[in-house]
């Protein structure tokens, strides 16, 4: 088979940091060194998957398992907690996969296209709209290779090694047209491509020389609002110079030009907050994803990511410094659905040599609050912990601010002391225990709140992921008031959402509890109408 001619502009693969998503508890540590290849999807925290290639070329699937979608031949809607193999996709040698609302697209490096899923519109290309709950060729034009793929809502698209695009499923994006074969889709003019990228409503496609195309539903006062399909159309003009990636959310795209500048090809709304940023600092990457309640991100040199949310103003962004387990802009999607990207190219040595591991040495289990060798004191509202300087500045970048910063500059004692005795010593105490170990503790709600709060002030980004984690396991119908409560006092919506999605589903236990009753109405209120509309699917 002939591969490709060349490649687009789509990311390799980076590392992920695996606990920012629950789907990867189950998945050995061996395995996790052997990932190549990592595809994240799904509308919320609660119903994400993966798939995921290994340097042995095994293909994986975990998560939910809805109408098929993890290509593992079975139909049931079950939660799959432990990774299984998509028989069907292993040794194949895939390179990259592309989902939509309820189908997949995998590629080939040979340039073959495998989809599975809901079918009903045509949108796997297999001349059929019959459902498939594994692996199977799209029909291509005879000769035809394709080197980049890309899927939206019941759409798919592709682009042939020859610069051409072909697409299939829902082409009228009308959600009741049906072509169940790649066609060709025609352009204004010969094109030579460099990247696709995939919004829910619309599909964008950047040119070797740094013009962008739009095709979907009509645009209207900046966005989209699908009242009528529309064909490819320019929409960069010739102030849009040196283009060399774009990126799509739910209603945003945006361009990223080879100076750091970003181009809002399309938004709801001014981003205002990037337009401030933009001011100080160049932006070195960006990514989005086509799913609700993802961000599109900004990658800011070094000093860190801005994020925006749907609507995509200031009240649904944030920005936060970039830790060493989160200089991945993907991991800036953490417990949320991943951008697209390629699989990792890997050394042929490296895929042979495997790193060795002796007797196994627990530093920070040993050094936690042993006072011989320490230089330093937390004092809390029940007693002190005994830590070491060198142990906090390696491993978390407040502490490393403030202890080599002025704090540190002007303490003259020889036994230093910090006085911590306004935070919660529980929640406090294992902020310090995991800033040793890397690891947390069961822990009881309220503290795990106070937690999450320590750690998002501290920018921990990975111990807030955890702590929304372990949150999530510790909610029962008669604590969920209490809790409610609290994570309201604390404005930790986060923290609500989980409550919520707990509500949902045994709203009638929660409300019968002594902790309701207690609860204020207002909140009490908020908390049923929130727990119905997520029950009934009501935005």
């Amino acid at each position: 088979m002939t591969q490709p001619k060349e490649d687009l502009a789509l990311p390799e693969y980076y590392p992920l940091n695996f606990e920012l998503w629950t789907l990867f508890d189950y998945v050995d540590p061996q395995e996790k060194m052997k990932i190549e290849l990592v595809h994240i999807y799904g509308d919320s925290t609660e119903l994400l998957s993966a798939y995921f290639v290994t340097s042995s070329d095994l293909v994986y699937g975990v998560g939910r398992n809805d109408f098929g979608r993890l290509g593992i031949g079975e139909l049931h809607p079950q939660i799959i907690e432990k990774p299984r193999e998509i028989e069907h996709l292993s040794g194949k040698r895939i390179m990259s996969f592309a989902c939509g609302a309820m189908h997949t697209l995998a590629l080939t490096e040979y340039g073959e296209v495998f989809s599975w899923g809901i079918n009903l519109l045509g949108q796997l290309g297999h001349g059929t709209i019959i459902n498939r709950d594994s692996p199977g060729l799209v029909l291509l034009p005879e000769g035809v290779k394709i080197k980049a793929i890309g899927a939206k809502c019941s759409y798919s698209v592709a682009i042939t090694t020859d610069n051409v695009v072909l697409h299939w499923g829902d082409t009228m994006f009308t959600e009741c047209s049906c072509q169940n074969m790649p066609i060709e889709l025609e352009f204004p003019e010969p094109i030579s491509f460099r990247q696709l990228a995939c919004a829910t409503s619309h599909v964008c496609l950047l040119t070797s020389n740094s013009k962008v195309y739009l095709w979907g539903t009509s645009p209207g006062e900046g966005h989209l609002d699908g009242l009528y399909p529309i064909p490819p159309q320019l929409i960069t003009t010739k102030e849009h110079k040196n283009i060399t990636s774009i990126a799509c959310s739910l209603e945003v795209t945006v361009a990223l030009n080879e100076n750091g500048r970003i181009y809002v090809l399309l938004s709801p709304t001014p981003l205002d907050i990037l337009t401030e940023a933009q001011k100080t600092l160049h932006v070195m990457e960006i990514a989005g994803t086509p799913f609700p309640d993802t961000p599109i991100v900004f990658r800011m040199g070094d000093e860190g990511f801005i994020r925006m949310f749907p609507p995509y103003d200031a009240a649904n962004s944030d920005s936060y410094s970039c830790t060493e387990s989160m200089r991945n802009i993907q991991c800036a999607f953490h417990s949320m659905a991943t951008p697209q990207v390629c699989r990792r190219k890997v050394d042929e040595l490296d895929r042979r040599v495997h790193r060795l591991q002796g007797r196994e040495r627990n530093i920070g289990i040993t050094l936690y609050n042993v006072k011989e060798h320490s230089d330093l004191t937390v004092q809390l509202s029940d007693g002190d912990v005994h830590v070491h300087t060198l142990i906090l500045v390696s491993f978390c970048e407040h502490f490393k601010s403030m202890l080599l910063g002025p704090w540190g500059a002007h303490s003259t004692n020889d036994a230093k002391v910090l006085d911590m005795k306004r935070y919660n010593p529980r929640a406090f105490r294992a902020f310090l225990k995991y800033v040793y170990t890397g690891g947390l503790d069961l822990m009881q709600g309220e503290d795990l709140i106070d937690l999450f709060d320590i750690s998002k002030s501290y920018l921990e980004d990975e111990l807030v992921s955890m702590c929304s984690k372990m949150f999530a396991q510790v909610i029962k119908p008669n604590n969920v008031a209490t809790l409610y409560r609290k994570t309201a006092d604390e404005e930790c919506e986060e923290l609500m959402r989980h409550l919520v999605t707990f509500t949902s589903g045994c709203l009638e236990q929660v409300v019968l509890t002594e902790g309701f009753e207690n609860l204020d109405s207002h909140l009490a209120k908020r908390l049923v109408i929130s727990a119905v509309k997520l029950a009934k699917k009501i935005p």
